[in-house]
């Protein structure tokens, strides 16, 4: 998430169609003086409004020695082939860092895989 003139934007990380596994990484700056915080906010979707897109994990990187405004924060999000995204929140200031690991196996409930078999289970294949 960027905030561009103190409005909420949502910055794409992983844009869709990245073959899988793959690492990126962006600094981004704290967003007011004495902050003594950042919020991770990792949402899944492809709108750049913060409201249409999913939150999918929240974490807070406390940051031991407030920082002025501006200050950079390394975010780097890795996803594995088995699903598995990583997101790292770097306080290059302070050296602190949080780690935060979010298995996205896929996105349909349990209500949709099964109307998704029985769906294909009426389905007849001829020659």
């Amino acid at each position: 998430m960027r905030y561009n003139d103190n409005k909420r934007a949502v910055q794409e990380m992983i844009p869709k169609g990245t073959h899988v596994p793959c690492s990126l990484t962006d600094v981004f700056g704290t967003i007011m003086d004495n902050q003594s915080s950042v919020l991770l906010e990792i949402k899944e979707g492809e709108s750049d409004n913060p409201d249409l897109v999913t939150t999918i994990q929240e974490a807070s990187l406390p940051i031991i020695n407030p920082l002025p405004k501006g200050a950079p924060i390394e975010v780097t999000y890795q996803f594995s082939a088995d699903g598995i995204l990583t997101v790292i929140g770097k306080d290059l200031t302070n050296k602190k860092e949080i780690r935060v690991e979010v298995e996205r196996k896929g996105n349909l409930t349990p209500q949709e895989v099964k109307q998704g078999i029985a769906i294909t289970s009426q389905i007849t294949v001829t020659d």
